[in-house]
């Protein structure tokens, strides 16, 4: 399953209704890159005082397509995300990283295109302050459990996560709700009001399970 970036973190929340499946990742920007999407890779940091701790080494595991997930606790005054790792991920064509703490080196990931998610940002890094002590495990993001494997979603307006068991009917629901919406959206922008083009978008779009926005 590829990340399919035309959907946003909104059809997503749509598509789960009253069903809280999907969670909203507080606190978790979208600081590079239009938009994420894609299964998660985990990463779990602890406190370190050695400055040779494992740190970064876990990058040469992440399959293509994945979205790194790191877990530093929210810490905001170290960084467990810099410019060389983004260089090397997209090197190694990973979808994105999410980090639940700090990054830096913004500015090459903007230039580089490379989506970058985070609670926060600073110019410190963490390296031989924090060690690597977890891979492939669940791990608590802000109060959510993302295990390997599950969806996440970044954009504009926030960080969703799906289980995966749950991932591809969401994805298909999220699919409706987008085009359905493209449509309204090409009805107003041709002169129908916003009433009337949600009138004829039901009349034109398989409406299963989908709600309006």
């Amino acid at each position: 399953m590829q990340g399919d970036l035309s959907l946003s973190s909104c059809a997503l929340v749509d598509a789960a209704g009253a069903d809280s499946v999907v969670a909203v990742l507080s606190g978790v920007q979208l600081r590079s890159g239009r938009r994420v999407a894609g299964p998660a890779f985990t990463v779990r940091f602890d406190p370190t005082d050695d400055p040779a701790a494992p740190f970064s080494d876990y990058l040469e595991l992440v399959p293509e397509g994945c979205v790194i997930v790191l877990d530093n606790a929210a810490r905001q005054g170290l960084s467990v995300w810099g410019g060389l790792l983004t260089h090397e991920a997209v090197r190694r064509r990973v979808a994105g990283t999410l980090v639940y703490g700090a990054v830096r080196d913004i500015d090459d990931a903007v230039r580089l295109s490379y989506p970058v998610c985070s609670t926060a940002i600073t110019p410190a890094s963490g390296r031989g302050r924090v060690r690597v002590v977890a891979t492939e495990q669940p791990v608590d993001i802000g109060g959510v459990l993302i295990e390997p494997g599950d969806w996440i979603c970044g954009d504009a307006d926030g960080v969703v996560a799906v289980p995966a068991a749950r991932a591809p009917e969401l994805l298909e629901r999220a699919a409706r709700i987008e085009a359905r919406d493209q449509q309204i959206a090409a009805y107003v922008l041709a002169g129908v009001p916003l009433s009337l083009a949600r009138h004829a978008a039901n009349e034109t779009t398989t409406q299963t399970n989908v709600k309006p926005s």
